[in-house]
């Protein structure tokens, strides 16, 4: 590992080596990936600004609990597609009817 200006790069035969995350933290051009594979990413260094809790209104209450039940969908399709039993493993094509 190498961070600059505080851990030198690793040179191996005249190649000098860093920590990947430093120039490409989520390497996805190089993934190998299947046809029909699915990949998830996530980026730990994401610039998210912290938001504080604020009063909510009434129609920004609404839309908050929408989107808490969406994610619960999205987690209960999630488990019918990759259950931790492979036994209950349904397939795409019933999982979208």
């Amino acid at each position: 590992m190498a961070i600059p200006s505080i851990l030198e790069p690793y040179v191996i035969d005249d190649v000098e080596y860093v920590d990947g995350g430093v120039l490409n933290p989520i390497p996805l051009d190089i993934v190998k990936r299947k046809k029909g594979d699915m990949l998830v990413a996530v980026d730990l260094n994401a610039n998210i600004p912290f938001k504080k809790n604020k009063k909510l209104d009434q129609e920004e209450k609404k839309k908050e609990q929408n989107s808490i039940l969406k994610r619960l969908e999205f987690n209960q399709s999630w488990e019918k597609l990759f259950p931790k039993d492979k036994n209950e493993k349904k397939s795409l094509v019933m999982w979208l009817y």
